[in-house]
């Protein structure tokens, strides 16, 4: 990989990109340099993810009528949204759920496996979805699921990986090695506590945060079956992202992106949206005024309101009867109305 070297986020990252003009926000170098690139390589960006963006939101109003206004009248669609590529993979995944919804297994995991080739986290997915099925009785629907998701990754992976592995399996390595985020309680742990980041070997860090999760999530699934036990398994989906995302040594504050679709669907709290969305602006306003700066601690009291405001949207989902839809529409009135057929 080519580039200057640059300092970031307390560790040396070789910048595959060298126009570190784009990285230093409003204060990093001449206006006119900064619009004629942003013109250049970032308007046809922004039409692709404005694209994604509506067809999500066109298929979560069809699924779920006003509660779409979750996904999209949110602030942090609009802080976040033309934010690396995660808009892409987000449609995969919200067409994959209305697949699954209407019992399209094998469309459903080739969306699901489209998801997954834009970013790689929506594998977690297939947990719940498969899981779903298989209470159900429909052990050869989750084969198909999972054969689907699969299969399609493998259309989208195989050739890049047979054509170029060293560079294909670059995100693999690069991931395995890097210390954590600076958007993340491992990184705070070790500035805090240690004084140096990183404070362990990366290997430590990669098990603990693996076990967290999984913990976490085994945590909740047994508090959620036991206090409704007629729940849907796919619902798992939101809980089990949050878990990712707060155990996970990444984070990327455009990841909150993939929630806004749970939060129509799963669990349509007002209140608990609201403080969602408000707890992303201190991290957008603090974070992207420099990003080559080191992280203070006004940034880091920042992220722990956004961690702590999505710990209780998780224990919300685990009280929860009843919040998983399987189609609303909008009345004459204009509020929503369930109607009963869920998968």
């Amino acid at each position: 990989m080519r580039g200057p070297l640059r300092r970031r986020r307390s560790h040396l990252v070789r910048d595959p990109d060298p126009r570190p003009v784009l990285r230093r926000g409003p204060r990093g170098g001449p206006p006119a340099v900064c619009r004629r690139v942003s013109l250049a390589d970032h308007t046809p960006a922004a039409i692709l993810l404005s694209l994604c963006a509506a067809i999500a939101g066109f298929v979560l109003a069809r699924r779920t009528g006003i509660r779409a206004l979750y996904f999209a009248a949110a602030p942090t669609l609009l802080l976040f949204g033309l934010m690396n590529w995660d808009l892409v993979g987000l449609v995969f995944m919200v067409l994959a759920i209305d697949a699954f919804l209407r019992d399209r297994d094998v469309l459903s995991g080739v969306w699901l496996g489209l998801a997954v080739a834009a970013k790689f986290f929506p594998v977690l997915l297939l947990v719940p979805f498969g899981l779903h099925r298989w209470r159900a009785g429909r052990r050869q629907d989750a084969t198909r699921l999972v054969a689907g998701a699969g299969a399609a990754w493998l259309v989208v992976n195989l050739p890049f990986a047979l054509l170029a592995f060293d560079r294909w399996s670059f995100f693999f390595r690069f991931n395995a090695r890097r210390p954590p985020d600076i958007d993340t309680a491992w990184y705070a742990i070790c500035q805090r506590g240690f004084h140096d980041v990183p404070c362990m070997p990366t290997g430590l860090v990669n098990t603990a945060s693996f076990v967290l999760f999984a913990a976490a999530a085994a945590i909740v699934w047994r508090a959620k079956a036991s206090r409704d036990p007629e729940f849907r398994p796919w619902t798992m989906g939101f809980a089990i992202l949050a878990l990712f995302f707060l155990t996970n040594k990444v984070y990327s504050p455009q990841y909150d992106l993939w929630l806004l679709p749970w939060f129509a669907l799963v669990l349509p709290n007002p209140v608990l949206f609201a403080a969602f969305a408000i707890a992303e602006v201190p991290v957008f306003l603090i974070r992207y005024q420099d990003v080559l700066a080191p992280p203070g601690v006004g940034f880091q009291v920042a992220v722990l309101i956004r961690d702590l405001v999505l710990a209780a949207c998780i224990v919300a989902y685990m009280r929860e009867r009843g919040t998983a839809l399987g189609r609303v529409t909008p009345s004459a009135l204009g509020t929503a109305r369930l109607k009963a057929s869920p998968p």
